[in-house]
């Protein structure tokens, strides 16, 4: 972990290597059901894709999630006390804690946490300088990976969790239970969290929403091709894929992959990479919960 300055601003860093990237992608692209972790979409550019997802008609899920916030921030901020430390996970632009921040009654601090540094810092200036009595510490981190939370936490009354954006959905079930239980560590005893889960709903609704007609999601997903292509030096014939997304009744979840309409191979740090025709690699699962 090292400490950067940004202005006033203090950023914790523990950003992930390039190394850890590029193992995982090799590493996932070599499996017999190739797969790479969702976590990575989230480079500067996909994370301005992914907001552009969120204006969408067809993404209801921020929407719903916005108004849900509006009408129920007052008691949730109660719910959550006085003093707290506030720790958000997958902060990203941190807009949706803005509903939070109206109601709380005096917070310690903001602890955002994100993989994306550039989106990260800029972000955190905004909410510094739109709430100047405000202690934000922005921290550079995979969330999924431990990490320590800055000291001033340990004055606060209570440590509470943010998880907005259904993101919990992202984990497959079993690791959803590791991960909350390392909220529960970092939150501590008496702690709490504060999550939105997407419910199921008609498949029809669901599929929409990650095939918008505007292409955002195609955008997005394809944007983990155009990153591996940069952080390798290596060309992908992007034309050889097709963006597809449905939603498997029997894991209750929407897949989204990327399919090989032809067979394509490249080379990653001396590994052969293949693909035959019609072959899948699954990119994101969002889990929907009853």
């Amino acid at each position: 972990m090292k400490i950067e300055q940004h202005g006033t601003l203090t950023l914790h860093d523990f950003e992930p290597v390039v190394d850890t990237f590029r193992q995982e992608v090799i590493a996932g692209l070599t499996r017999k059901q190739k797969y790479i972790p969702s976590k990575f979409f989230y480079d500067e550019q996909g994370s301005l894709l992914f907001k552009k997802i969120c204006e969408q008609e067809e993404y209801y899920l921020t929407n719903c999630e916005i108004k849900i916030l509006q009408r129920y921030g007052k008691e949730m901020a109660e719910l959550i006390g006085s003093n707290c430390a506030l720790i958000e996970f997958g902060s990203g632009s941190s807009d949706k804690i803005r509903l939070l921040l109206e109601h709380l009654d005096n917070p310690t601090a903001y602890i955002p946490i994100d993989i994306e540094k550039k989106i990260l810092v800029e972000s955190s200036k905004s909410l510094a300088q739109a709430y100047p009595e405000l202690t934000v510490l922005p921290v550079c981190a995979d969330y999924s990976h431990d990490f320590d939370l800055p000291d001033v936490v340990d004055s606060a009354s209570r440590r509470v969790a943010f998880f907005p954006g259904s993101t919990i959905g992202n984990l497959f079930p079993t690791a959803v239970k590791e991960f909350l239980r390392k909220a529960a560590r970092m939150c501590g005893l008496g702690g709490g969290m504060l999550a939105s889960v997407d419910l199921k709903k008609d498949s029809s609704i669901l599929e929409r929403a990650y095939n918008d007609k505007a292409g955002a999601a195609t955008a997005f997903n394809f944007n983990l091709l155009h990153r591996i292509e940069q952080e390798f030096d290596v060309a992908i014939p992007m034309d050889a894929f097709k963006h597809y997304a449905f939603y498997n009744e029997e894991l209750g979840c929407i897949e989204s992959h990327l399919v090989c309409e032809r067979p394509v191979s490249f080379t990653l740090q001396d590994t052969n990479i293949t693909f035959e025709d019609g072959e899948h690699l699954r990119i994101e699962y969002s889990f929907k919960y009853t």
